[in-house]
């Protein structure tokens, strides 16, 4: 009951505060969902990397944001399974983050607060029975022994490094500070962003990539089998309808630092002037 209590107050703590969306600011919702298996990796295991389907195994995040490409806040909520076949243990992850991103000449700074709770919040339920529509056997493990509450702060910096009429190169590094329920991560790269409209209709076409490190700070041994460090590589590309509706399909390798491939799917949405996901919001925490 206290686990259902906290994560409702923390909904209505992001709703109210974070937020803030009101109809005449033009808010943005945008829906992701992503899995370390592609939903037919039986039928196209011999193009697609087959997932451990272990460790994140699956996570959702909504976004609503308000502002332009230039300066804009909103609040994010997050809910991530994971589970670990070797310890036979699993937890689930909710998160909240009010965030404010801006461009500042050639810089772009983005900041953030919220909070994390990590625990038992159905994320066995759903798991099995996703496996039980696809064919596979059930996944029975134990929750970790004890919840967690915990405070998050997150700063990201990234400058232009070279830009043409359509594209840019960009160099970012990012601090994400998860105290009292972990894990807190540092990660740095390049990111190439380019976005092009198709000719005599209103669809824009867009692409980004990303190669990277990251690096996971373990608080305690308790969590330390789920996260590790090494090289990072992220893809996204995707279409944008008149400016309102935006489909994109995107993957990652090594996200977590344990050699597991993750594939998502991300709409979003916007009255007008849509703004681009970007890889490092979607990969979030």
């Amino acid at each position: 009951m206290n686990r259902i209590f906290l994560s409702q107050k923390l909904l209505c703590l992001l709703l109210l505060t974070a937020f803030q969306a009101r109809a005449s600011q033009n808010p943005q919702f945008t829906f992701s969902y992503w899995n370390d298996n592609f939903t037919y990796q039986k039928q196209l295991s011999y193009l697609i990397p087959p997932g451990d389907d272990d460790f994140m195994t699956a996570s959702w995040r909504l976004e609503i944001q308000v502002g332009d490409s230039t300066v804009h806040q909103g609040g994010e909520f997050y809910y991530a399974i994971f589970t670990n076949r070797d310890e036979m243990t699993r937890f689930d992850m909710l998160a909240g983050r009010w965030f404010r991103e801006f461009q500042q000449e050639q810089w772009k700074i983005k900041y953030g607060l919220g909070a994390l709770l990590r625990g038992n919040f159905g994320g066995a339920n759903i798991q099995n029975a996703f496996h039980e529509w696809q064919g596979y056997e059930r996944l029975d493990l134990e929750y970790l022994p004890k919840d967690r509450i915990g405070l998050l702060l997150y700063g990201r910096i990234a400058r232009y490094v070279a830009q043409w009429k359509l594209a840019n190169l960009q160099m970012y590094s990012s601090m994400a500070l998860r105290i009292g329920a972990g894990p807190s991560n540092f990660r740095l790269g390049l990111e190439y962003e380019t976005n092009q409209a198709f000719k005599d209709i209103p669809v824009h076409w867009l692409m980004m990539v990303r190669a990277g490190y990251a690096y996971y700070i373990q608080p305690n041994q308790i969590i330390e089998p789920y996260f590790s460090r090494g090289p990072v590589l992220g893809l996204l590309a995707g279409l944008q309808f008149v400016d309102k509706f935006g489909v994109y399909l995107w993957m990652t390798e090594n996200q977590y630092g344990l050699n597991d491939p993750h594939y998502g799917l991300t709409l979003s949405y916007r009255s007008n002037s849509l703004i681009p996901p970007k890889l490092h919001s979607i990969m979030f925490p």
